[in-house]
């Protein structure tokens, strides 16, 4: 009778230290997955700020330069400027937009003559300010002010869309 109690207790300490052992397995598993999915979006938030802040960096001279262009009214170097411009990866179109809402250069030349508003949120516009906002698509829209010295010219608009990455 002893060895059957004997046997019994070893068998149900057996069982409770697989159970345990499971148990332990499974927390750690969904303790990684956690942990995975934390430095996935820590990740993601990095990219999306350094992206927006170098496009930042890249608006400010491309302003200058339709600023230059713009006094001119050389359209003909403005729309140089924007076919290459739109040869650097990511970049899907630039715009060069009037005060007055008319689009009046733009990589897309269909856009051409019309208004902005019929596109994009006119209000985006308005800013004196260089604007980031994104899409439901996470396409980023550059929006940066183009100013002369006493008034302001224009607008140029850089619409970048991101690199899909798969973390």
């Amino acid at each position: 009778m002893q060895e059957a109690n004997s046997t019994a207790v070893s068998k149900k300490t057996y069982l409770y230290s697989i159970g345990i052992l499971v148990v332990l397995i499974a927390a750690m598993f969904f303790w990684k997955i956690f942990a995975v999915r934390s430095v996935e979006k820590k990740s993601e938030h990095l990219i999306t700020s350094r992206t927006e802040e170098l496009l930042r960096l890249t608006a400010i001279p491309f302003a200058w330069t339709m600023r230059k262009e713009m006094q001119k009214e050389d359209y003909d170097q403005i729309n140089a400027y924007l076919n290459s411009f739109i040869q650097e990866p990511h970049i899907k179109m630039v715009l060069v937009v009037k005060t007055d809402g008319t689009i009046a250069a733009a990589t897309n030349k269909k856009l051409e003559g019309r208004q902005f508003s019929s596109f994009y949120p006119g209000e985006l516009l308005s800013s004196d300010d260089i604007r980031i906002s994104r899409d439901k698509d996470a396409t980023i829209l550059l929006v940066c002010p183009v100013m002369g010295l006493n008034a302001r010219l224009g607008t140029t608009v850089i619409v970048y869309e991101p690199e899909k990455i798969a973390l």
